[in-house]
């Protein structure tokens, strides 16, 4: 047997990397209740050891696994990294309408994800490359209301905590 803490720490980074249960399942040779019953427990109460074999395959799993899945654009994802990155974005001064547009997406869905909801793997591949594009960059603010704009987006940044570095601080959580 080993420590279940472990394999849940395992589940929990794979999950970061966007895998769904049924896809660690499947990498790993087991059923998904044995990744449910090792991530969740049972009515509550999380366990204290699994098979160590299961901790082993769970490792097993490498990166190049990961990118070698096929993610469908409509399949649901944590939303964590991409919302993360929109914050980044916010303390910047850019705001959701401009995110969404660089994204291909809505402004909704933008507000949806601050909001702290899951997304759609294309959502997040959206939020992802609009990130790499503007991270480096500042709104325009030519106009009055270009400035006003990109300072209510600074502000509410500034009233919840988020910097720029708020995308990369969780990246590099992820790793350590």
């Amino acid at each position: 047997m080993a420590d279940a803490a472990l394999a849940r720490t395992r589940i929990d980074a794979l999950r970061d990397a966007g895998m769904t249960t049924a896809e660690i399942a499947h990498l790993c040779g087991v059923h998904p209740n044995v990744i449910d019953f090792a991530r969740l427990g049972r009515n509550g109460r999380k366990p204290a050891t699994v098979k160590a074999s299961t901790l082993q395959a769970l490792n097993a799993i490498s990166y190049r696994d990961i990118a070698g899945l096929e993610r469908r654009p409509g399949r649901k994802v944590d939303g964590d990294v991409p919302r993360r990155q929109i914050q980044s974005l916010y303390s910047l001064g850019w705001t959701g309408k401009a995110i969404a547009e660089q994204a291909g997406t809505l402004a909704t869905n933008i507000s949806w994800l601050l909001a702290g909801h899951g997304t759609t793997e294309e959502i997040r591949a959206g939020v992802a490359r609009a990130y790499e594009t503007m991270r480096t960059t500042t709104p325009s603010e030519a106009t009055g209301p270009d400035r006003s704009q990109a300072a209510r987006a600074r502000n509410r940044a500034v009233a919840n905590g988020w910097t720029i570095d708020t995308a990369e601080d969780h990246e590099y959580a992820i790793a350590a």
